[in-house]
């Protein structure tokens, strides 16, 4: 019996906001191959003391890389959520 990959099985991808390579996470270069889902995080993972940090790449994020892909009708190729 072959063993699944859990990207293969749909596990999201648990980040911080906090990040300053969101973008090239998620979407970019240093994307895990298969990537499906990731849920972006301003709670939890993130010190009070970081929401404006975290708060400043995610609109950066959804600005430069998500907005293209719902013009040119890409739309769907990921699924964020964020909370």
């Amino acid at each position: 019996m072959s063993r699944a990959s859990a990207l293969a099985l749909g596990v999201i991808l648990y980040m911080p906001c906090t990040r300053a390579d969101l973008a090239d996470a998620l979407l970019g270069a240093k994307r895990l191959p298969g990537l499906r889902f990731a849920r972006l995080c301003l709670d939890n993972a993130v010190l009070e003391r970081d929401l404006p940090v975290a708060l400043t790449w995610l609109s950066a994020f959804l600005r430069s890389e998500l907005t293209p892909n719902f013009v040119d009708g890409r739309a769907g190729q990921a699924a964020v959520v964020v909370g």
